[in-house]
């Protein structure tokens, strides 16, 4: 049948001939090559399967093969199907070949596919159209099978179909083991069993098993007869184990783990084939790494802050209401719930074993092993690991001196075992060491008479026991320490694990059993890893968290936390003043002080009134201020009563309480307090109240006292400044109140008495009159003085026994009554100007001084006479003042220790700087000095250190105590020792076996001295190698001075010996001892810095406090003394607070200013005049013997005995404590091995 229907005049049915015969070949050839690689494909992997069936191929072979098959598959697949899919066949070729199938064609279809192109446009019309008519007269009769012809396609279709024929009947055949030969083609490296007429079967599968439980692994033999399996476990490292599995009665193999650690894979092995490969997956059990709990108060305590319970805790007490948050961090949990407990009502008794471990999966410490200790993993009773015995068999064991394990008669001895199933031994025996013998404790699979017991079963652990009296006398009392056992064993394979004791048990007090009443799911927040639950605790309970893995299994149980539940408390008010009731002359404010108290906070101080006559008492009043907004669990109150407000008649009173509300809303009040307005009768007795004094005349006489001191301020200054010298250029010395010369070094009492002398003659007879005057005015100052010192005593013992006083009234004009005694003891020093003149240096700098605290002393005596008139019309305005006035007089005592503990550091920089100066001095001196002098500089150079390092010492305790952190400890450099009378301290190695034997002290023969060199005058210049102790001396007390060999030195701390001059070994010395001191004084100059700072700030703090703000003071000066608060009660404060009290007692500073021996002089701050610190060391003597002796001791020892000698004890008892170290010495003798 042709394709030609319809004539084209363009020829478009001829091109669409070549097209349809083009997608009928394409589709043969792909139908075609489809077929011939199904043949192959099907045929080659029959073969190899068939192949492998009949003759196992080994794992090579089997790669060779799936190579080869794999490549051929390409190769059809790509040649027969996607090549002829995707390859591009041209028009032109499929034209030529329909031409090679019609007779005489002669390129005619070729040359219309041309025209259709446009590729012959030029043609005659005549000549297309006879080319069209032959074209389709010669395809009249053509079809496109003739071209695509279907034969192949048939030909490769039936033997495809004959492959796949020949597989399914071999499958058919052999369905139980092509697959399986298959799959061994395909996956060549598998671990797939071969192809036989053996069928083994895991029973068991796919397990999942809780850490450390037992399983057993069971395998069948579902076809063929085999005698022996194998179980092969695999790590996941890959390494593989085997291991026999025994034959049950039932026919089934069977093998047991005792206990699994790690996950694994295993398969069944046997019959030359094996099962498929199982995995054995190990599930923890869940870990609870940590379990913290905290508590938040209930809301209306209005407290946020959420308190942490100590993880250590097992109970803790909570408020009623609150929440408790439970937060645990836990490995290996799906799940988890929060127990709550709560007291069961049984009851009954739980009696506990007690157990003492010796040793588990490690010997003691200090153990010395005997044999070969062998340690295994698996199996183990507890922790890690277990031990048993090395291939040969061979006994091992331990011994132990500090860790001996001491046995009560009582005791039983125990040692956890497991024979092994398979090869058990017959006998074993432990072998117990103490100070008495050995024992042997033997168990026998027969016991014999004397045997412990017999054997237990094979492959489980138990625990093999011994009485102490089998081990001890019968009638042992004394417990006997153990110290050391070996392990033995006649034949076969045991393993041991935890060995100890076991102690009688104990039955325990009656507990009651906790039960739980409801659980609570936990959340578990995946960002932190924790889980999260919380209850609210209404009543005492317990509670404990659970967690569980995906077997369903639990974490260990862990402790209940009891929860012991409080009840929020009523608040407490008591009344601080007045203390007792108050009978009044009038009508009056009577000052109240109170003070409420409620652990979770009060919330409002109130009174309440009741008058005589009245059955109850009125409406609860709020006092001013007495409202919080803040939980604060102490407040206190300061106002008034006013009785004015109840129009009392004579001898009725008012009875009134005041009423405390916590934020609960509980109430707590006072017991009912009276004022009574006195009877006419009453009127004139002594229990009347009196107002205190008016503070008005105090006021006048300060003004006046203040006037005064203006006056002789001004003229103290006009007059110092005639009769005092000009101040010096240089630094000022030391301790300055005394006058110095211009030179800079103080003057002598004869050279102030001379210079005044001096002064005074020049002055005019104007001058010398007001010089007299004010003489007389500095006697009347100081009666003025002594006269206001007494009326403030006298208005401190009126408002002591005033009930009518301020709260605290007493207090402030106590402290202001100290402020005036310490003036008048000014006055009454600055009185004696005319006989001791150097005071006039003191009156220029004190007289300002004077008139400031008299003029702070009038203010505060104005605010507290304003605070007592405020009382009644406005409380809180007077709560304030008295709160300002108290927070300034804590302010102003803190400002003097500063400006005391300055006074102290800028002492110790002075002496520094003193100290560098003589230093400097002696420096100079010693370039070019003559070698006579330089045996004087020398001396004096030792004397120059002694000073110097006693007072960096002194420096430095006080910089450590105010400090903020721990300073390193700097190491002072060692004092100066003239070469030629170095000496040095005996050592262990050199000490004459001599002197073990004799006691006397040594001789010039046993001494060990520095070079001599000849006493000339180039001595001092002439290099040579000194020793390193004569070069560098350790600062020795005077105990040590005749021990004359020199110490060990740790490694790295002695110089390189060299060549060097004495000149130029003293001058190295002395600028290392100038840069220690330079070091000491720049850290004194920093402490300086930091206590002026704070003077300042607290100084600032005063100011402000003393002014106020403008818009609102009060506000002003709650803020700044919260701030002073925080000031004062900050660690740094409290640790100056203590140096300076401690220095109240105990501080002592030695004079640097002497030019020999050691004065000692007290500060300000020191003791009693005339009392003298005693601080010379007590000698200890030693005689040869001993020395020799102490000396032979190893470091270990004589080093802490050093440091014990080099400690001095009271003075009472230093001789028994020298005697005491004496003795020791003479009594350790042996050294160290």
């Amino acid at each position: 049948m042709t394709l030609l229907h319809a004539h084209s005049p363009d020829g478009e049915d001829l091109e669409h001939l070549v097209i349809e015969t083009r997608r009928r070949l394409r589709k043969t050839t792909l139908a075609t090559g489809a077929g011939v690689a199904a043949a192959v494909i099907i045929g080659s992997l029959t073969l190899t399967a068939l192949v492998d069936m009949l003759l196992p191929l080994p794992v090579p072979m089997r790669v060779a093969l799936a190579t080869m098959f794999w490549s051929l598959v390409a190769v059809v697949t790509i040649g027969g199907v996607f090549w002829p899919a995707l390859r591009r066949l041209h028009l032109d070729g499929v034209a030529h070949r329909i031409e090679r199938t019609v007779p005489a064609m002669h390129n005619r279809l070729i040359t219309v596919l041309d025209l259709r192109r446009g590729r012959l446009a030029d043609s005659d019309i005549e000549f297309v159209e006879r080319l069209l008519d032959q074209t389709r007269t010669r395809l009249n009769e053509y079809e496109p099978q003739r071209v695509a012809r279907r034969r192949p396609q048939k030909i490769a279709a039936v033997v495809a179909g004959l492959a796949a024929l020949a597989s399914i009947l071999l499958l058919a055949v052999c369905f139980d083991r092509l697959p399986t030969a298959v799959a061994r083609i395909l996956r060549p490296t598998a671990e797939i069993a071969p192809v036989s007429h053996i069928v083994l079967r895991s029973v068991t599968g796919d397990l999942r098993v809780l850490e450390g439980d037992p399983i057993e692994i069971v395998a069948s033999v579902e076809r063929g007869d085999v005698q022996t399996l194998t179980c092969r476990l695999g790590e996941a490292d890959g390494r593989w184990h085997d291991y026999p599995m025994l034959r049950d009665d039932d026919g089934r193999f069977v093998f047991r783990i005792e206990a699994l650690h790690t996950s694994c894979r295993y398969r069944i092995d046997g019959g030359g084939t094996w099962t498929a490969t199982h995995r054995i997956t190990m599930i923890r059990r869940p870990i609870v790494e940590r379990v913290s709990a905290s508590v938040q108060l209930p809301t209306y305590t209005r407290l946020d802050t959420i308190r942490a319970i100590d993880p250590e805790d097992t109970q803790v007490k909570v408020l009623e209401g609150s929440t408790v948050i439970v937060e645990a961090e836990v490995r290996g949990a799906v799940a988890g719930t929060l127990e709550i407990l709560e007291t069961g009502d049984g009851e009954g008794d739980a009696p506990t074993e007690r157990r003492i471990v010796w040793f588990d999966d490690d010997l003691p410490p200090d153990a010395i092993s005997t044999g070969t200790w062998r340690w295994v993993q698996r199996p183990a009773f507890s922790g890690t690991r277990a031990h048993t015995f090395d291939w040969k068999r061979e006994p091992y064991g331990f011994t132990t001196r500090l860790h001996p394990i001491v046995v009560q008669p009582e005791a039983t001895f125990f040692v956890m075992i497991r024979l092994d199933e398979r090869d058990p031994p017959s006998q074993v025996t432990i072998t117990l060491r103490h100070a008495k013998g050995d024992h042997a404790l033997t168990w026998r699979a027969e016991p014999e008479e004397n045997d412990v017991g017999p054997l237990p079963d094979a492959g489980r652990w138990i625990r093999l026991t011994a009485p102490a009296s089998v081990f001890m006398a019968a009638d042992a009392t004394e417990p006997l320490p153990l110290e050391g056992m070996t392990f033995a064993v006649d034949q076969g394979r045991a393993t041991f694990d935890r060995t100890g004791l076991l102690l009688p048990p104990q039955t325990a007090d009656p507990v009651r059993a906790l039960r739980p009443i409801r659980s609570i799911d936990m959340t578990h927040d995946a960002q932190r890893g924790s889980w999260h639950a919380s209850f609210v605790a209404e009543r005492d309970c317990a509670y404990a968290a659970r967690f569980r893995n995906e077997l369903d299994q639990s974490n260990a149980a862990l402790r209940p936390v009891a929860v012991s539940v409080t009840a929020d408390q009523p608040p407490t008010v008591i009344v601080e003043q007045p203390v007792e009731d108050v009978l009044v002359d009038e009508l009056l404010a009577v000052p109240l002080l109170g003070r409420g108290f409620d652990d979770y906070g009060v919330q409002n101080l109130a009174i309440q009134f009741r008058v005589d006559g009245d059955e109850s008492y009125g409406a609860v009043t709020a006092l001013p201020g007495g409202v919080f907004e803040a939980p604060v669990s102490s407040r206190t109150i300061l106002g008034s009563v006013d009785t004015r407000a109840h129009d009392l008649q004579r001898g009725q009173a008012v009875e009134w309480r005041l009423v405390a509300t916590d934020f609960k809303g509980q109430v707590g009040h006072t017991e009912p307090r009276r004022i009574t307005l006195a009877t006419a009768e009453q009127r004139s007795g002594d229990g009347v109240a009196r107002r205190p004094a008016a503070l008005r005349r105090l006021l006048d006489d300060l003004a006046r006292a203040l006037s005064a001191q203006k006056d002789v301020t001004q003229a103290a200054g006009e007059m110092a400044d005639r009769l005092l010298p000009p101040p010096p250029t240089g630094e000022t010395p030391v301790g300055t109140l005394t006058l110095v010369n211009p030179d800079g070094t103080p003057m002598t009492p004869e050279q102030i008495q001379e210079h005044f002398a001096q002064a005074r003659a020049t002055l005019t007879d104007e001058q010398r009159e007001q010089l007299d005057a004010l003489n007389k005015r500095l006697v009347e100052q100081h009666e003025m003085y002594r006269a206001l010192a007494e009326r403030f005593n006298q208005s401190v013992a009126d408002s002591e026994a005033s009930a009518l006083a301020l709260p605290q009234e007493a207090m402030l004009l106590r402290e202001m009554s100290a402020g005036t005694a310490r003036q008048a003891e000014l006055a009454d020093r600055m009185q004696r100007t005319a006989e001791e003149p150097h005071l006039w240096a003191e009156l220029d700098r004190t007289a300002p001084q004077m008139e400031r605290m008299m003029r702070d002393l009038h203010r505060q005596i104005e605010q507290l006479e304003r605070s007592r008139r405020e009382l009644a019309e406005d409380p809180l305005a007077a709560r304030d003042r008295m709160l300002s006035l108290m927070a300034a007089m804590e302010g102003r005592g803190a400002l003097r220790m500063l400006d005391g503990l300055d006074e102290s550091v800028r002492d110790h920089r002075d002496a520094m700087r003193q100290l560098q100066n003589r230093l400097e001095t002696l420096s100079q001196k010693v370039e070019d000095a003559a070698a006579e002098t330089l045996e004087e500089l020398s001396r004096e150079q030792a004397e120059l250190d002694r000073q110097a390092i006693e007072r960096m010492r002194a420096a430095m305790d006080m910089l450590e105590s105010m400090s903020d952190q721990p300073r390193d400890e700097t190491e002072l450099q060692a004092p100066w020792a003239p070469p030629r009378a170095a000496r040095r301290m005996p050592v262990e190695q050199d000490t004459p076996e001599e002197q073990l034997e004799t006691d006397k002290a040594p001789n010039d023969a046993t001494r060990s001295q520095a070079p001599e060199a000849p006493d000339d005058a180039d001595w001092w210049d002439r290099r040579v190698e000194f020793p390193s102790e004569a070069r560098w001396q350790t600062l020795l007390e005077e105990r040590f001075a005749d021990r004359d060999r020199p110490v060990d030195r740790p490694e790295g701390d002695e110089p390189e010996a060299g060549m060097i001059s004495p000149r130029e070994l003293l001058a190295a010395h002395q600028r290392a001892m100038g840069q220690q001191l330079t070091q000491n004084s720049n850290e004194l100059a920093r402490a300086r810095r930091n206590l002026g700072e704070m003077s300042q700030e607290l100084n600032s703090m005063l100011q402000s406090l003393r002014r106020g703000g403008a818009a609102d003071p009060a506000a002003d000066r709650a803020r700044i003394m919260s701030r002073m608060n925080r000031m004062m009660s900050s660690a740094r404060m409290r640790r100056f607070g203590a140096l300076a009290r401690r220095a109240d007692t105990l501080l002592v500073r030695p004079s640097t200013m002497a030019p020999a021996g050691p004065t000692w002089q007290l500060t300000n701050l020191a003791l009693p005049a005339g009392t003298t610190p005693v601080l010379d060391a007590v000698e200890t003597e030693l005689t040869g013997r001993q020395r020799a002796t102490f000396y032979r001791l190893p470091p270990s020892i004589r080093h802490p005995l050093i440091q014990g000698m080099g400690e001095r004890g009271p003075d009472g008892y230093q001789h028994l404590i020298d005697a005491y170290y004496r003795l020791l010495a003479e009594a350790v003798r042996e050294p160290e091995p």
